[in-house]
């Protein structure tokens, strides 16, 4: 598996405006078989599609872009036993399941919260 910050930032500017890290200030990324350090930001379900989108190395989410689509235990394995949320957070996000452009990255990282599993 690739270092969650293998890939590129698409606008560097604005990802050291908002997602840069700062001592102190630092939460996990949303990658649970893969973790990292980032700026709270990342998390911040105002803006996490436009960390994902813009700034994949910053937030350390490189395994959730297009270009790595990393598999892991909860993409990767069959059934029903297998499927679990990969954030902490997903009981706490669960109205934003059906919630465009939300919903996208709910389906990757809550699947089991937003009754995805199968």
């Amino acid at each position: 598996m690739p270092l969650p910050t293998a890939c590129k930032d698409k606008d560097p500017t604005i990802c050291t405006a908002i997602f840069a890290v700062r001592s102190g200030a630092v939460a996990p990324n949303s990658v649970a078989t893969n973790p990292f350090l980032v700026n709270p930001n990342c998390q911040n379900v105002t803006v996490m599609v436009a960390a994902e989108a813009l700034c994949p190395s910053s937030c350390a989410v490189c395994c959730l872009t297009p270009e790595f689509n990393c598999q892991n235990s909860t993409t990767a394995a069959a059934g029903a036993s297998a499927c679990s949320d990969s954030r902490a957070n997903c009981a706490q996000m669960a109205s934003f399941c059906n919630t465009p452009p939300y919903s996208a990255v709910m389906a990757q990282q809550c699947r089991r919260t937003c009754n995805l599993c199968q």
